[in-house]
């Protein structure tokens, strides 16, 4: 049985360029339809198609200009396939700055790097805490909800009397909370620069 996965990155690299990257870096083997091949894995890269590209800024707030997928077979009870994977990824992310999003199923997340911060997700455990322990990338765990895939959107708790002077201003201007809500951290984040 195989897994798919998907690293979408905003980049100015060309797909073959991130390939040998990870060709040179983990010694993959070339294949004669611009793949590599290693134990347990494929793998190959394609430029991010205008509407995915959409689908992900309006899910992840990015437009991935390149989809790096990989294949990973998990019929062995250490799957080498895995540690590529993640060597892979890393190596990709070390050498290419921006956002990105690896996703399983093409949906579910693993990761993702936003603005510098790189998120492993807790709910999806693809690696071993001690595999992850092993890494020299500042990163962190947090429980990550795919936009792809939740049909409810996110919730922010605020205190009330934020609430009320949020809810009094939003009336004010004729808009929603939600609008109106979504602005100011608009704003807040440009400040802040993230």
């Amino acid at each position: 049985m195989s897994v798919d996965y998907e690293l979408r990155l905003v980049t100015d690299w060309q797909p073959r360029q991130i390939l040998e990257i990870v060709s040179k870096e983990l010694g993959l083997q070339w294949q004669e339809n611009s793949r590599l091949v290693g134990r347990g894995i494929v793998l190959g890269a394609t430029a991010e198609p205008e509407q995915r590209q959409s689908l992900m800024m309006e899910a992840f707030g990015f437009k991935p200009t390149v989809d790096i997928w990989f294949r990973v077979e998990t019929n062995e009870e250490i799957c080498p396939g895995k540690t590529i994977l993640l060597k892979a990824s890393l190596s990709i992310l070390g050498k290419i700055p921006g956002d990105g999003v690896l996703l399983v199923g093409e949906e579910k997340i693993v990761f993702q790097r936003i603005n510098g911060t790189l998120i492993f997700n807790k709910k999806l455990q693809v690696w071993a805490d001690y595999e992850l322990s092993e890494l020299n990338v500042p990163y962190f765990g947090q429980l990550l909800r795919s936009p792809l895939i939740s049909n409810h959107p996110p919730r922010v708790k605020m205190r009330n009397n934020i609430y009320t002077r949020l809810k009094s201003l939003a009336t004010r201007q004729g808009k929603s909370m939600t609008e109106l809500a979504n602005e100011a951290i608009e704003v807040y984040l440009k400040q802040v620069g993230a």
